[in-house]
């Protein structure tokens, strides 16, 4: 006779699983953004992103083979597919030019609104209705990114913009993937847009001048490379192995790995007025996510 604990252990697995692929994700990336940072520093971003994207593509090529995952020709024909690839591909763009300008720990903060921007979204697309509760909260997150990004201070910028229209394209992207079949791996759905990042960064490239690149920095756009594409894996296939309300909040683990660098790498760190609005906009995420 199976007992009730047998019973429930199979059902918390996927859920557990969910969250370590979201927690070694998150840190991928984040690492990712530091080291495309520090590259950004000596090289035209079109070519640091081209470079790092055809390394991308290698990686997930190999990994293909070497896992015999079908590549699913047809599916490049769908609709969503394409749709998932555009808005990743252009919400990857914006961000790492506002990363190039702005700290670290605040471009990872203000990514951290995702929340916000799918329970908009939800609301637009779908019409959902939203109680007064989760509206209160959506004003306190909108208050917390007023915060990071400082709008009335010397420090503001139009890359903190660029920064906010990431994450909304970005939070677009996450919920095409759920309506994505999950026949179509999501090793394929990566490699689909890191080769449109490939072909866009390149066309960028014939307004830029690019230079030759020294072997530090070959080596730490293919580490890179390797951060994001593993990042990216990890983060859609947590999405997609457990809900999203219970692996969303261990995200905002981005913003002790991205503090830390920020601090360890440039000396820098989130004023006062920032940090209240990073707790701000993880309690409202967090309880958003929870909701949902």
């Amino acid at each position: 006779m199976q007992t009730t604990s047998d019973c429930a252990r199979p059902q918390g697995a996927p859920e557990r699983r969910g969250i370590l692929f979201m927690l070694g994700g998150t840190a991928c990336i984040v690492c990712n953004d530091a080291l495309i940072k520090f590259a950004s520093q000596s090289m035209p971003l079109s070519q640091l992103m081209f470079v790092r994207a055809c390394f991308g593509t290698i990686f997930l090529l190999a990994i293909v083979s070497y896992t015999r995952t079908p590549l699913h020709v047809a599916s490049l024909g769908q609709v969503r597919v394409v749709a998932r690839a555009a808005l990743d591909v252009a919400g990857t763009l914006a961000y790492v030019v506002g990363l190039a300008y702005l700290p670290l720990a605040n471009v990872t903060a203000v990514a951290m609104s995702s929340p916000l921007v799918i329970t908009l979204l939800a609301i637009l697309l779908y019409r959902e209705r939203v109680s007064a509760t989760r509206w209160r909260a959506m004003f306190v997150g909108l208050c917390g990114v007023l915060l990071i990004v400082q709008p009335a201070s010397n420090s503001f910028n139009a890359w903190s913009l660029l920064v906010l229209l990431s994450v909304v394209l970005i939070a677009s992207r996450d919920m095409v993937t759920r309506a994505i079949s999950k026949d179509i791996s999501s090793l394929v759905l990566t490699l689909i847009a890191t080769l449109l990042v490939v072909i866009g960064s390149g066309a960028w490239g014939l307004t830029e001048n690019w230079r030759p690149l020294d072997w530090r920095q070959i080596g730490m756009l293919a580490l890179a490379s390797m951060l994001l594409s593993s990042g990216y894996i990890f983060t859609t296939i947590s999405i997609r192995e457990a809900p999203v309300g219970v692996v969303a909040p261990f995200k905002y683990s981005s913003l002790i790995v991205s503090s830390m660098l920020s601090y360890l790498v440039w000396d820098q760190i989130p004023n006062p007025l920032a940090w209240l609005g990073i707790a701000l906009t993880m309690s409202a995420g967090i309880y958003l996510v929870r909701r949902r």
